[in-house]
């Protein structure tokens, strides 16, 4: 077994312990409960957005073709080659402590509020954003 997988699985479990340890105060869910729904939406949306972009100027104003190498749990995500396993690592990572700030948040004030599912669309936005350049690379290879 790779030690990188057990690096990442104490990564995200260590998150989802501090998620957990940090103390919880009224004024806090207050301020989540006053963003309302915008967080969500923009944290979905700007990484498969910088995704779009990017391939944009790669493919159209470089003139190049996409290099990718499909992130696995056992992949270094510190590699420069290929950034995509950092990211693979940071969208998990996103939605293990958002999962767990949605749990602390219901435990101890009953109730959810929009804003605290910002870290999941941002997680999820990520992983979407790999699986879009997933497919580039796969229409380019073909």
């Amino acid at each position: 077994m790779s030690y990188w997988k057990v690096v990442k699985f104490v990564l995200i479990a260590a998150v989802v312990v501090a998620y957990f340890l940090k103390p919880y105060s009224e004024e806090m869910y207050y301020v989540y409960a006053s963003l309302g729904w915008a967080p969500v939406i923009v944290g979905f949306m700007f990484f498969p957005g910088v995704i779009f972009i990017s391939v944009f100027v790669l493919k159209v104003v470089l003139r190049r073709k996409l290099n990718f190498k499909r992130p696995t749990w056992s992949s270094n995500p510190l590699s420069f080659d290929s950034p995509e396993n950092f990211f693979h690592l940071a969208g998990f990572v996103l939605i293990a402590g958002g999962l767990s700030d949605l749990l602390f948040f219901y435990l101890n004030a009953g109730e959810l509020c929009p804003a605290l599912f910002s870290s999941v669309s941002s997680g999820l936005g990520i992983l979407f954003g790999i699986r879009v350049l997933a497919l580039v690379y796969e229409k380019q290879s073909s």
